[in-house]
């Protein structure tokens, strides 16, 4: 068993997208059940979702995949991608804790306290940032993302665009990754 996992976490290595989605099929369980154990840990207040916590955790299962020594026989893979899984989870966890709590969009409270000259400048930036996702992503995952960035989960995505929330939640994820990928090069 663990030896058709080695051959799925090589497959996901060389980019291989299909088994990803196996290798997430088959650790679901896991990313779902650590998923929502760290949710629980959020104070009601928090304006994280399950969702986020879902993401973040097959985002770890990713960077798992990716790496995962397949030379070494010490640590199985379904040992590691709980590891890494948990520490992603924790850092999110923290992140959540730490963050200011309020329920307003960021547009209204940008106009509110500091003014039109600053929000022309943020409408501005907006805009380039807009231009440059649209390049970066595929027109499939930057329609996803900006459905999630209106504040709708993944499953309601799924719902209003008729797509599985497999496909939709998979969207997300490459935007993410590639998201991630593009800050870590601005750096």
């Amino acid at each position: 068993m663990e030896s058709d996992v080695f051959v799925t976490v090589k497959k996901v290595k060389s980019g291989d997208e299909r088994a990803f989605s196996e290798l997430c099929e088959k650790y679901s369980a896991l990313v779902s059940v650590s998923a929502d154990k760290y949710c629980r840990m959020l104070p009601e207040n928090s304006n994280a979702t399950p969702e986020d916590f879902e993401q973040e955790a097959y985002l770890a299962l990713y960077r798992a995949a990716v790496t995962y020594d397949t030379d070494q026989t010490d640590v199985t893979f379904g040992l590691y991608a709980k590891t890494c899984i948990r520490n992603a989870l924790i850092s999110l966890l923290r992140k959540f804790r730490r963050a200011p709590k309020t329920t307003e969009w960021w547009g209204f409270a940008v106009k509110s306290v500091f003014g039109p000259v600053f929000t022309r400048q943020i409408r501005t930036k907006t805009k380039a940032l807009l231009k440059m996702l649209s390049g970066v992503l595929s027109d499939y995952e930057y329609k996803m993302l900006m459905l999630y960035a209106d504040g709708k989960t993944p499953r309601r995505i799924a719902q209003e665009t008729g797509q599985s929330a497999k496909s939709v939640s998979n969207a997300l994820f490459r935007a993410r990754t590639k998201l991630k990928e593009l800050y870590e090069d601005q750096k």
